[in-house]
């Protein structure tokens, strides 16, 4: 008896803490996703594309043709912590902290998740 709710005890515990960390967050068609970023975060992709197109895209050009822009190369391929760290650190030309916080790691996570 003692054993079988010892089991039954355990058992909860794991399935009520199995995803607790993940948080729903909208997609590009409104709806949501239960998604987890390689950096440890959430994002709202609509708005990290918004971003993307505000910050990067005149440099590195459109994400679905993966072409440079005028001075930057294509970004399809780089993981979020590579872009993260490019966003921090400036490579290049690029100038160092174009964004910060979260919406540094929104862009470097829809970046590194665009198919």
């Amino acid at each position: 008896m003692k054993r079988c709710l010892i089991i039954g005890v355990a058992v909860i515990v794991f399935l009520t803490g199995c995803g607790e960390d993940r948080e729903p967050v909208s997609d590009e068609e409104g709806g949501t996703t239960d998604q987890e970023a390689e950096v440890g975060r959430t994002y709202d992709s609509a708005e990290a594309a918004h971003l993307y197109e505000q910050n990067c895209l005149s440099c590195h050009g459109q994400m679905e043709d993966n072409e440079s822009g005028a001075t930057g190369p294509p970004l399809a391929g780089y993981s979020a912590e590579e872009v993260l760290d490019a966003i921090v650190q400036g490579p290049g030309s690029m100038p160092a902290g174009l964004l910060e916080g979260e919406e540094a790691e929104a862009v470097a996570n829809y970046i590194a998740d665009y198919d």
